[in-house]
């Protein structure tokens, strides 16, 4: 009996050293596997928030940048057409026909162009004096007889009011925010100058 006990208590001690290297020595222990599995993890994780930062990167950054640089574009052509209109207004030989001219001219530079909406300009007459004293301005034609070239300065001023629309409209309603340009259009003034090259003709 007893050497039936021994015979089994070496059977179990053979066992255990025969297995215990397999398990300490197992592949999933080693340093290489376990670096490898971390590496594996981390990009796992990159795969998995990658749609997130996507969706950032397009909404929080992407678009905001293109409304602002379709609003600037629109800005720069509005400018120019302003600034024609102001030109072909003191070009005018009278006051009446450079008031027309101006709405003229401003619809015709702006007729191909979308997104930019428009009111009548509205011209003024800024008198500068010689002597460099205070400019005064009339929003209607001069007094008869009182324009005097030897001693002031006659410039045509064009107000010009426009709405531009965003490239994309968000909801207003949205995160409840008003935004000018990004939820509505964004109201722009500009007003230019230039000199009359027929002022005798302002009280007409």
């Amino acid at each position: 009996m007893s050497s039936r006990l021994k015979t089994i208590e070496s059977y179990k001690k053979e066992s255990n050293s025969f297995s215990s290297p397999a398990r300490t020595n197992s592949i999933y222990n080693q340093p290489a596997y376990r670096k490898a599995a971390g590496k594996a993890g981390k990009r796992g994780y990159s795969m998995a928030e990658l749609p997130a930062a996507l969706f950032l990167l397009f909404i929080g950054l992407m678009f905001p940048l293109m409304i602002m640089a379709s609003l600037g574009y629109r800005a720069s052509i509005l400018y120019f057409a302003c600034d024609a209109s102001a030109r072909k207004a003191a070009k005018s030989p009278t006051y009446t026909d450079g008031v027309t001219n101006a709405d003229t001219t401003l619809k015709n530079s702006l007729k191909d162009f979308s997104g930019i909406k428009t009111v009548a300009p509205v011209c003024t007459i800024l008198v500068k004096p010689l002597t460099g004293g205070k400019a005064t301005e009339s929003k209607t034609k001069l007094a008869a007889g009182s324009i005097d070239t030897s001693k002031n300065l006659y410039f045509v001023r064009t107000y010009v009011d426009a709405d531009l629309d965003p490239l994309v409209h968000f909801d207003p309603t949205w995160m409840k925010m008003n935004i000018p340009g990004l939820t509505g259009p964004y109201h722009l003034q500009l007003n230019i100058e230039s000199y009359s090259e027929n002022p005798n003709g302002l009280s007409e």
